[in-house]
């Protein structure tokens, strides 16, 4: 069942992040996409905590295109939640990035 699949992929996802090292760039990844997955598995509040380490980390590493990248996952989950407040909030701070660094992105 779906509940069942988010679940083993959480682990999965979890037991990555443990092996993976000291790699910041690698951590900040592994967290969104444990925040995706935990958003997926109904699980708002864990899901929202790694983003905001994801973002914490992307601030340290003074990379703006992730720092972005962490914001639009960090609003796609509050809006999701149904705090849309936090979502624009979100949502406003990622577009301010993605303007400065169009030319580094694509």
């Amino acid at each position: 069942n779906k509940q069942e699949c988010h679940s083993l992929a959480l682990s999965c996802l979890k037991e990555c992040d443990d092996l993976q090292g000291e790699d910041p760039p690698t951590q900040a990844q592994i967290k969104i996409k444990l925040a995706l997955t935990s958003s997926a598995n109904g699980e708002q509040f864990e899901a929202v905590e790694f983003c905001l380490r994801a973002l914490e980390l992307s601030k340290n590493l003074e990379d703006q295109v992730l720092e972005a990248t962490c914001l639009f996952t960090l609003g796609t989950i509050y809006y999701d939640a149904g705090e849309v407040r936090q979502a624009v909030e979100a949502f406003e701070r990622c577009l301010v990035l993605r303007r400065k660094t169009r030319n580094k992105i694509g």
